[in-house]
């Protein structure tokens, strides 16, 4: 491995932890401060549970991160393989929300009406704790950086066999 291969795992493990510590102070937040008022109950009958599925994946994501960034900071396959996994799952966690949403509106259900209301009454502070990453794009450049890093190089062609 390369200095800048290890310079660049190093900086992604302190971005993760910088990004578990924002996050988690944001799902701190998110959890004090979630106050369901009763006059939209109607329109989201499920944004509390909602919330909570939210706030817990973001949670599992979030602890992810900081195990992730311990292990990267050591050099380990570990951290590699599961910051893989996590901004992967980050990406699609994010980019299945709105096609979700689209398929709720284009139905005609009423019960998916009250899915879709209570899914956008929640996600704001349901999803606090990965906010800052959606913001900035952190899996996306994460991964980019990290596959950048670890990408095997191939050797340089053997100039014995080339000139045959």
């Amino acid at each position: 491995m390369r200095n800048w291969q290890k310079y660049a795992i190093k900086m992604l493990a302190l971005t993760n932890l910088l990004n578990f510590l924002i996050g988690a102070y944001w799902l701190q937040f998110a959890v004090s401060n979630f106050r369901f008022p009763t006059e939209i109950a109607e329109d989201a009958p499920y944004a509390s549970q909602v919330f909570h599925a939210m706030w817990t994946i973001n949670a599992i994501c979030l602890l992810a991160l900081l195990v992730a960034g311990i292990y990267l900071w050591r050099i380990h396959p570990w951290g590699v393989k599961l910051c893989f996994a996590l901004f992967i799952f980050e990406l699609l966690y994010w980019g299945v929300k709105k096609p979700i949403m689209f398929l709720l509106l284009k139905s005609d259900s009423h019960i998916a009406l009250l899915i879709r209301g209570s899914i956008n009454s929640a996600s704001t502070l349901g999803n606090a704790g990965l906010a800052v990453q959606q913001e900035i794009l952190y899996p996306l450049f994460g991964l980019l950086l990290l596959i950048a890093a670890v990408r095997r190089q191939s050797p340089p062609p053997d100039s014995h066999t080339s000139h045959r």
